[in-house]
């Protein structure tokens, strides 16, 4: 037995709406990561929310991305919810926003190497600051901002030979949802590294926004927060695509905790 099927094995996983996600721990997830990278395995992981679970029930294509991924965690209390509700699973929520930080100690402390892979110059600039600061031992082998748009495969192959070159560990990964979940799908296998799909916790980490307060975070309105710092760009996202959980979660939960057959 590899060990990645040892970790597979070891992943049970229960299904929200169409997506297979982890019943590992907070801490199983964060042991999980490290102990991919420090082997080097081409892997990737997907921190799954609302957002996601509708996007993938809308299109096979982005829940195949997801749920090949080598864990799928429970990144949203929307998600935490519905093990709560049709799996009767007290499911630790493993967001992306809390994880990074634990991510950056832990690769310094295990003596990982990191490669931060998407979102803005100005923002990779500043996680790169913070970091740094931060976590003076940690070792940041490359940093690449692609552009927004569609980038061309002679491009991809690039960044992928920059990435393997690098030697790095660990590929923090912000693209946006579900852009970085395909990108990742079609890609790790090509990677020798554990790749993780951290969108909005990028701009978090780099200090360039705000988290909401903890009550909100517990209570599953942290979504609120951030369409009050950012309406024009999340206000569909959020307002349409949350009723959609809803809508989904009721359906399967009504219907026998069936999930849609493709």
């Amino acid at each position: 037995m590899t060990f990645l099927s040892s970790i597979k094995l070891g992943n049970e996983t229960k299904k929200v709406i169409d997506l297979n996600v982890s019943t590992l721990s907070y801490d199983e997830v964060l042991d999980s990561i490290f102990d991919l990278a420090s082997q080097r395995f081409p892997s990737y992981v997907c921190f799954a929310n609302a957002h996601m679970a509708v996007e993938a029930r809308w299109n096979k294509n982005i829940a195949d991305s997801v749920n090949n991924a080598t864990i799928v965690t429970s990144d949203g209390m929307s998600v935490v919810m519905a093990l709560k509700y049709l799996h009767r699973v007290k499911q630790d929520r493993t967001a992306g926003m809390d994880m990074i930080y634990d991510l950056v100690e832990g690769a310094e402390r295990n003596n990982l190497s990191i490669f931060l892979f998407g979102s803005e110059k100005y923002i990779v600039d500043g996680f790169i600051s913070k970091a740094t600061k931060e976590c003076p031992k940690l070792k940041i082998v490359g940093a690449i901002a692609p552009p927004f748009e569609v980038f061309s495969e002679a491009e991809n192959n690039k960044f992928v030979e920059a990435i393997n070159e690098s030697g790095a560990n660990i590929v923090f990964v912000s693209l946006g949802c579900p852009k970085q979940e395909r990108w990742m799908a079609e890609n790790s296998s090509k990677i020798n590294a554990t790749l993780l799909g951290l969108g909005g916790a990028f701009p978090l980490y780099a200090n360039k926004t705000k988290r909401a307060p903890v009550f909100m975070q517990k209570n599953g309105f942290e979504w609120a927060y951030r369409l009050w710092q950012e309406p024009k760009r999340l206000w569909k996202r959020y307002l349409v695509t949350n009723t959609l959980f809803i809508f989904y979660f009721l359906k399967q939960f009504f219907g026998g905790k069936k999930s849609k057959n493709y």
